[in-house]
């Protein structure tokens, strides 16, 4: 049982390989091709009878082409929708050349903003022995920075819901149209143009997959200017806050001040009150400019960010590849590739293109082939001619072999490579012995064919013809009287064997 766990896989993963067969891949990009067998790169394309065969173009835009491949056995330029990705399309540059928002993103970015060096409480709590009233200010300043941390956690959070919401009202204006621009121009790769696609509308949308994205997130992301000033609103308070404390810390290291304590504690709550301090003029500056945002701002329709999830559902489907599947037969499969524009690529002026052909040579098809050439050919039994010496029957030798004009047909099955291995028939007519159609010989046996065309063949085997022996029971040295000198044979057929070489002039599949 155990082994028939062990072997079931093992025939499992060799089905697989054989249910793979051939595929072509075909960069429509950079016009180059691959050929995998069997899953495993290989260098030409061959492929057995009855295997599968599939041809994929990858990386064509479909948005502008519908792609054609046949089977036959035995063939304008727009300017970029981007120049430099996503860069012309965030929100209102300010006269720096800076986004208004680029201070609250700087801010956003800084992993931990608000952390105070806690060594030093311990080393003020283990080495210097405040007295109670000491104590007590350094245990104010521990709290004030703990609050302030979650105070600036806080409008962080809010202040990049309200970035999100006035780059979404921003772009979700454009995002439509520079999505169509972005499919119909041939400049751009389609895999290029589904990652910018994917960039506006994650802007929009956010960066789940479209399948996650709920109707009940799209609601909520449909905001209306009012709910954005609310946040501006809730943001400005936080800030607010902050101020309010940073103003008691201030008061804190004052009192930290007279007390006398240790200089270098004191250094330290300094350069944290310093460095709050300028994070709180930056969120300001944020408040600010997300306040002049206000009187542009749009609500996001709901139908619309229906319809641009499911631009990015379609995005994300698209493969930008065709597939054609089929079975290898006959002898050769010629592929044409064809990329037809659609209707509304053709306003555009995008014409159709014809992309190189595929060839593709299938072994395993009986081809039944002829060939004319030259057979040399010796009997089993020595050739002799006869004659009488003093009323004696005597012989001599004649050549060893024989030169015959011939005629093959060839039976094979078509091999993957440049050698088939198949059988013969052949009809040969020998040189030189005046005997017509008497002389007529036939052959049979194994053949080479050489090369994938099939130009060369060589053969070897039996060889049938007609030879003349002593006949009316007379042997070698028997006597006999004859006026005319003539001794009586008979022209019987005898075996031999052949080798041969010819060309093809017939090939069938």
């Amino acid at each position: 049982m155990k082994s028939l766990k062990l072997l079931l896989p093992a025939l499992l993963s060799a089905s697989l390989m054989v249910g793979q067969g051939l595929e072509v891949r075909y960069f429509v990009q950079n016009d180059s091709v691959a050929y995998f067998l069997d899953g495993k790169l290989v260098q030409k394309p061959r492929v057995r009878k009855g295997r599968p065969v599939t041809v994929r173009l990858i990386d064509y835009n479909n948005y502008l082409y519908q792609a054609s491949i046949k089977l036959e056995e035995g063939k304008e330029q727009l300017a970029p929708a981007l120049s430099n990705g996503m860069e012309g399309l965030m929100p209102s540059l300010d006269e720096s050349g800076g986004s208004s928002f680029n201070p609250l993103m700087n801010l956003f970015s800084t992993p931990n903003p608000t952390g105070f060096p806690m060594e030093a409480f311990s080393l003020l709590n283990f080495s210097f022995g405040f007295a109670n009233k000491g104590d007590a200010m350094v245990k104010e300043f521990k709290a004030s920075a703990a609050y302030v941390k979650a105070l600036e956690e806080n409008i962080q959070i809010q202040g990049k819901a309200i970035q999100k919401t006035i780059e979404s009202q921003k772009i979700k204006t454009i995002a439509a149209d520079e999505v169509q621009k972005l499919k119909f121009n041939p400049r751009i790769p389609p895999h290029r143009i589904k990652e910018l696609s994917t960039q506006y509308l994650e802007t929009i949308l956010g960066t789940e997959k479209a399948e996650e994205i709920s109707l009940s997130s799209l609601v909520d992301k449909a905001e209306t200017p009012e709910k954005l000033a609310e946040k501006v609103q809730q943001y400005e308070k936080y800030t607010d806050t902050l101020a309010q404390e940073l103003d008691r810390m201030a008061a804190v290291k004052s009192a930290l001040i007279e007390l006398q304590v240790d200089s270098q504690f004191v250094k330290s709550v300094s350069s944290y009150h310093d460095e709050s301090s300028q994070r709180l003029a930056q969120y300001r500056q944020v408040a600010q400019s997300a306040a002049k945002e206000l009187p542009n701002a749009k609500p996001l329709d709901v139908s619309e960010l229906v319809a641009l999830r499911y631009e990015l559902e379609e995005l994300e489907a698209n493969n930008f590849t065709h597939t054609y599947r089929t079975t290898a037969q006959g002898s050769l499969m010629h592929f044409d590739l064809t990329l037809d524009p659609i209707d509304s690529a053709k306003i555009l002026g995008v014409s159709q293109r014809e992309l190189p052909s595929i060839d593709v040579p299938v072994a395993g098809n009986i081809k039944i082939g002829a060939s004319f050439g030259v057979s040399f050919g010796s009997f089993f039994d020595q050739q002799q001619s006869y004659f009488l010496r003093d009323s004696v029957i005597v012989a001599e030798d004649k050549d060893r072999f024989l030169p015959i004009i011939t005629s093959f047909i060839h039976f094979y099955p078509q091999s993957a490579g440049n050698l088939s291995v198949g059988g013969a028939f052949g009809l040969g007519i020998s040189l030189g012995d005046g005997g017509g159609l008497q002389s007529a010989s036939f052959f049979v046996g194994p053949s080479l064919i050489f090369g994938q065309n099939e130009s060369l063949t060589l053969s070897g085997g039996l060889m049938g013809g007609k030879v003349e022996r002593l006949g009316k029971g007379y042997k070698l040295g028997d006597s006999f009287i004859s006026e005319a000198d003539v001794v009586p044979t008979r022209s019987v057929y005898e075996l031999g064997y052949f080798l041969g070489i010819s060309f093809n002039f017939l090939s069938g599949k």
